[in-house]
């Protein structure tokens, strides 16, 4: 398959100094095809914003279904200029989420679960009234 234009969404608009915007974009493709140079040919897409994909994985050999849903986020690459004219944006992949089903995989984490420390209590100085103190002494009770 190849682009479809009406796909990819404007999820949000960053404003400011180096605004950007964030995109999302849902296809049949397959993920390897989506990272090919010229994919999002003729966008209004721009280097740096970023594309939450969702594509599909490549099938395996003896798969009986299409692959599965992969879950992907792109950053758009720096767009060669050629005769005044832009070409066709390039993307690389920033980070890969997986499929929904690779949270039953067991992951690199370990399975015990991990007990922060107790954190460590660091006064500042004396507790307040107790600079008048000698020595520990109490101070004298008051008489009426």
């Amino acid at each position: 398959m190849t682009f479809r234009p009406s796909d990819l969404q404007e999820a949000f608009f960053v404003p400011g100094n180096h605004a950007y915007r964030v995109w999302g974009y849902g296809t049949l493709d397959a993920l390897e095809d989506v990272l090919r140079p010229g994919y999002f040919g003729g966008t209004l897409l721009r280097p740096g914003e970023l594309i939450y994909v969702s594509a599909r994985r490549r099938k395996r050999a003896g798969d009986p279904a299409p692959g599965e849903i992969h879950m992907v986020l792109l950053m758009v690459a720096n767009v060669a200029e050629r005769g005044g004219a832009r070409s066709a944006p390039a993307v690389r992949l920033v980070q890969d989420f997986g499929c929904p089903e690779d949270i039953a995989q067991p992951t690199l984490v370990s399975a015990a679960p991990v007990h922060a420390p107790a954190p460590v209590k660091r006064g500042r100085g004396r507790p307040p009234g107790s600079r008048n103190r000698k020595n520990g002494a109490l101070p004298a009770p008051l008489v009426n």
